[in-house]
Order: C-alpha cells, then structure tokens, then sequence
C-alpha cells in the first residue's frame, strides 16, 4: 500500500479546491448541514424548504457561509443570494470574522475578491 504524505494544510487546501469544506464545522453544525445538503440535493418538489430552530450563537450563519461557499467552489458561475435583516449583518458575516474562519486554509488562487457587498470567486 503506498502512502501519501501530506501537511494538514495541504489536506485542507485540497479539500478547498474540492469544495469539501465540512470539516470547518462543529459536531453540533452537522445535522444541520447534512439536512440542508440533503434538502439542495432533492428533486421533490415538496422537498425544498427547511426550517432552522435553534438558539442564538449556534452558528447557523456560519454553517450557511460554508454551504454557500461550497455551492460556489463547486459550480462555477455559480450565484448564491445570502440574506439577512440588514443589508450590512450579511457584509459583516462575509467579510469579517466568519470570512477570515472559512479562508484561513483556502488556497489563495480560490480566495473570492469582494465587489461592494459581493463575493466573486475566481472560477
């Protein structure tokens, strides 16, 4: 069996360019993201919505970045609208802290350039 050896950030950097970034969540986070993948994934038409009820600080904006981002990754040309109460809550949750958390492992060539209140990624 041959091995391959790695870094932990060359591992991560290639799950970026897969679009694989689960692992940037908390345990707690999965479920969530599991039922929303499967929702996305879903041809049934009576299948397409999903309700989140959970308390604050449970990282439900953070979970959404990271499929909204993964969306992006994977499918080029790819629009994904994120929306929020307050036009500037969404430029905060993707340019602050949660943006620096998602790419602090992507590699820089897939690194998005932000274009007033949007994210452009380079594919």
């Amino acid at each position: 069996m041959t091995k391959i050896k790695a870094s932990l950030t060359e591992v991560k950097q290639e799950l970026f360019r897969r679009g694989e970034l689960s692992w940037l969540l908390y345990a707690h986070q999965r479920p969530i993201y599991n039922k929303i993948r499967e929702v996305l994934a879903s041809d049934a038409t009576d299948d397409n919505s999903y309700v989140i009820d959970c308390a604050r600080q449970y990282g439900k904006s953070f979970t959404m970045f990271v499929i909204a981002v993964e969306e992006c990754l994977r499918h080029p040309f790819q629009t994904v609208v994120y929306v929020g109460p307050l036009k500037s809550q969404v430029v905060e949750i993707v340019t602050e802290k949660t943006f620096r958390t998602v790419f602090e492992y992507c590699p820089p060539n897939l690194i998005p350039k932000l274009d007033g209140s949007a994210l452009v990624f380079p594919n």
